[in-house]
């Protein structure tokens, strides 16, 4: 390596914990000092490629200096500990050397790219800096050359006798090109720049540069150039977060020849995921014992009001989560952490903007509502608790967007102890006012956890302040796809419980909810195999050309099979497990509706891993058209199953819809 600064390993593969200013000295040393080396650029791409061709790593390690061009690389850099490492990106890179260049008299010489395309990049450098000298230009056919044809290539780079050879044949072409002829070419420095020549040229468009450094520009050249790129961000994107997981979290170390050995990451990491499950353990175990503490002490009729509104808090917490949360954990995750807090503080402009009006408007509903006796009440406990809980989600989540998953289970522990302890005071004094007080102890204990975690978190030190527009529209542009498949998601399965309490009162919105709480571990084990699944399919598709093999249905069998198993667990024990959770009463009389609960657990399971499926051949948008046809079967035929079969007919329902999204995907897949 040609520098001092140091260096990490991803996935086998060296890179250089250096920035844009230490990569441009190091190079214009190279060039003063008559030394010579060549510079590889590595992204994503790169590091698979080598990961999968050992020659391919083996150039790697032998260049000069590799830099990080992708955040996904200065991201591993960072958690690896070089907190200085930035990205050093090839484009940018390349005008760094030619202002260098025009600046010192280096000689530049273009090779690479199609027909005429190096020509247009040098008179595109020369006229954005006058004074730049350009050695020559070419580019190889595209085929292999001959031993002589070759010769007389490396012959005429030489005697334009450039300094710096701009090489723009592609990843890992060009790489190879560079190892092979470095001993016989006379310039000093060769540099991989790839996509550069046709960024400057022109013929591609290039990510806007809040999408680069949010670590989204593969998203953005997937948009342009799907039919080319499709493998390379839907297929490689995925493995590599897997194995760098891996590879952090000390399960899977990928090691080079010489390298030194460093302690395992298993014990830097160790503390982390210890606190993450803590946190994820405490909220959903708090929350799961509080619902059925409620479902226990109340009336069916006000446990199915209450899960009525819960299901608007969620449609509600979704255009939040979509629009704020989710864009946080990719775009605050790109931005120093010196810049969080003030991030998180514009931020909090935007929930203010989002939750306000809605809990000014249910609490506002709450006045002039005519019902049951408990909803205006639920109403305006629901309107104080999306502003609160909603902060709670947001403040939560910064914590990870930190790294700082002990901090989010100090906040968890106090909603946790909050939530219990609120709902251990109303059991003891009035039980029968749980439902109403529901909302209102999780706006207290969100509140709690909101004030833990904002110190620690800087925002007490922050003015609030609007979001800049350009965070608006990067937040927008990444969230609006997750908000439409989102919705979509909703419709088809949270829209039944308004329906049956306004075709069959609000006991049968309860027995619906009751009984659906029975397949959430199923779901929740299933979510977390596909999402391991996903990396193994993918590496599995790809060996078949893209389409799915026999490992692939033998998971979706897989999926389906346990899904069929815990089905029938809950046919044979539905009943005893309502009682116990519930108690004697208007549930456990529900026990002959768990047949149609599990078929519908299974028709979920099997779309789900057909989801998975499409998503390893690199076709998520067939998963959006299958949630969007569940949508519309609920909005077509909703109302008359219900009206018909009751709860039943809802069951019936999302059987349907989750059989009609098993259908579209299974078309897509054969169509594809």
């Amino acid at each position: 390596m040609g520098t001092d600064a140091p260096s990490f390993d991803v996935l086998g593969v060296r890179i250089d914990a250096v920035d844009p200013s230490i990569a441009l000295e190091t190079v214009e040393r190279w060039i003063e000092s008559r030394t010579a080396g060549y510079v590889c650029v590595a992204n994503v791409h790169a590091v698979m490629e080598a990961r999968r061709d050992e020659s391919v790593r083996r150039v790697y390690d032998h260049a000069k200096l590799t830099v990080p061009d992708g955040m996904p690389l200065v991201w591993v850099g960072r958690l690896s500990g070089h907190p200085g490492v930035r990205r050093v990106y090839g484009p940018d890179l390349t005008l760094q050397l030619c202002r260098s260049a025009a600046r010192h008299g280096y000689r530049c010489f273009f090779y690479g790219g199609g027909p005429g395309v190096a020509e247009e990049l040098a008179a595109e450098m020369s006229r954005r800096f006058p004074g730049l000298p350009v050695a020559g230009t070419g580019a190889p056919p595209f085929r292999t050359l001959t031993a002589e044809e070759e010769a007389e290539e490396i012959g005429r780079i030489n005697r334009a006798g450039p300094d710096i050879v701009f090489v723009g044949l592609g990843c890992p072409k060009q790489e190879r090109w560079m190892a092979a002829h470095r001993d016989r070419l006379a310039a000093r420095v060769l540099v991989g720049v790839g996509a550069a020549f046709d960024f400057h040229t022109g013929r591609v468009r290039q990510a806007p540069r809040w999408m680069m450094n949010a670590g989204l520009e593969w998203l953005f050249r997937l948009g342009t150039e799907p039919r080319r790129l499709w493998y390379r961000y839907l297929v490689y994107n995925p493995l590599f977060l897997f194995h760098v997981a891996l590879q952090l979290l000390g399960l899977s170390r990928a090691s080079r020849p010489g390298a030194v050995p460093q302690p395992p990451a298993w014990r830097r990491w160790r503390m982390p995921v210890a606190w993450s499950v803590v946190d994820q353990g405490l909220l959903s175990g708090s929350q799961f014992l509080f619902n059925v503490l409620i479902a226990r002490w109340v009336p069916p009729a006000e446990y199915g009001l209450l899960a009525v509104a819960y299901a608007g808090f969620v449609v509600a917490s979704g255009l939040h989560s979509s629009l704020l949360v989710e864009p946080m954990s990719v775009l605050g995750a790109a931005r120093p952490s010196s810049e969080l807090a003030r991030y998180l503080g514009r931020l909090m402009s935007g929930h203010l903007a989002l939750t306000l009006p809605v809990g000014a408007a249910l609490v506002a509903a709450s006045l002039l509502v005519s019902g049951p006796p408990p909803m205006a009440v639920i109403l305006a406990g629901l309107g104080v608790a999306v502003p609160c809980v909603l902060l709670q989600w947001l403040l939560r989540q910064a914590c990870y967007v930190e790294a700082r998953s002990e901090l989010a289970a100090r906040g968890s522990a106090v909603y946790a102890a909050a939530l219990l302890g609120g709902a251990a005071v109303v059991g003891w004094l009035s039980p029968a006012s749980a439902a109403r007080l529901a909302f209102p102890l999780m706006a207290g204990a969100a509140l709690l956890e909101s004030i833990t975690l904002a110190g620690p978190l800087g925002l007490w030190r922050q003015r609030v302040r609007p979001m800049e527009r350009a965070e608006i529209a990067a937040h927008w542009t990444y969230g609006r796809w997750i908000l439409t498949a989102g919705a979509a998601h909703n419709v088809a399965n949270l829209l039944y419980l308004p329906l049956l309490w306004a075709v069959l009162g609000l006991q049968a919105s309860a027995v619906l909810r009751a009984l659906q709480n029975l397949v959430l571990p199923l779901q929740q084990g299933l979510s977390a195999v596909t999402l391991l699944a996903l990396p193994w399919l993918s590496r599995r598709a790809s060996s078949r050309g893209g389409r799915p093999g026999a490992a692939a249905w033998r998971f979706v069998l897989a999926c389906v099979g346990v899904a069929l198993a815990y089905g029938l667990a809950l046919v044979a024990g539905g009943g005893r497990l309502l009682g116990l959770l519930y108690g004697p009463g208007v549930y456990a009389s529900y026990e002959w509706c768990v047949p149609l609960l599990a078929l519908s657990a299974v028709a979920a399971a099997a779309s789900q891993a057909l989801g998975i499926v499409t998503r390893a051949r690199g076709e998520p948008d067939a998963v959006l058209w299958s949630k969007l046809a569940a949508a519309a079967f609920m909005l077509v035929f909703g109302f008359r199953l219900v009206s018909g079969l009751g709860v039943v007919g809802a069951l019936l329902g999302l059987a349907a819809s989750n059989c009609l999204e098993t259908v579209v995907l299974a078309l897509c897949l054969r169509r594809r």
